[in-house]
């Protein structure tokens, strides 16, 4: 539980479209661990590797797919 609670805070600071790299350590140019598509949360950097996590707008599932096992549901009340 508490893995998929962070994954869904990384993932509501990267709700925009472009590549987004979570990097090890603090700068630049450190190794990364993630990159975010809008979509696909990724393993490593680039956009053929491993997907972890999808989010389709309302649900975080794990691994590729729109029928994969649902983590967790999003919400937006506006």
């Amino acid at each position: 539980m508490k893995f998929a609670i962070t994954i869904t805070l990384i993932l509501s600071s990267f709700i925009i479209s472009a590549q987004t790299y979570v990097r090890e350590g603090k700068g630049d140019y450190n190794t990364v661990l993630f990159t975010w598509d809008g979509k696909y949360l990724r393993q490593g950097k680039g956009e053929y590797k491993t997907v972890l996590y999808t989010f389709d707008g309302k649900y975080i599932r794990q691994g590729k797919g729109d029928y994969h096992t649902v983590l967790s549901t999003w919400k937006v009340n506006i």
